[in-house]
């Protein structure tokens, strides 16, 4: 009897628990207006180890076969950094702030990622 107790009483609990947080985790309204914007800028370093390339994920939709996020020079070519430090001010130039960052490794090589965020001018 004391465990059918305990279980019914976790059971609301958990119930109760996931009803008033999904209603607030994506509640959403038609006023609702983003002051921050997020992006993940993903570093890699060619074979040599001398320049970096980044690509940037800002949620846009992936095209297969296409680097969406990939940072282009002006004449389209993939841009090259020195280091990750100078592809993070390349980022801070745009009004991007560092946020957090870890590491993946992939085979022999590490992909950085770095989160990043700056603030939107809400729309009226």
């Amino acid at each position: 009897m004391k465990k059918r107790t305990i279980i019914i009483s976790v059971s609301i609990a958990l119930v109760v628990t996931l009803a008033v947080f999904s209603g607030v985790a994506f509640a959403k309204t038609e006023d609702a207006q983003r002051t921050e914007e997020y992006c993940m800028v993903m570093a890699t370093s060619n074979l040599l180890g001398t320049k970096v390339t980044i690509s940037v994920d800002k949620g846009q939709e992936v095209k297969l076969f296409r680097n969406t996020g990939a940072v282009k020079d002006d004449e389209g070519r993939l841009k090259k950094f020195n280091t990750v430090v100078d592809a993070l001010n390349y980022m801070n130039e745009d009004g991007w702030i560092f946020v957090d960052a870890y590491t993946v490794t992939v085979g022999q090589q590490n992909v950085y990622h770095y989160m990043m965020k700056r603030s939107v001018t809400p729309k009226e």
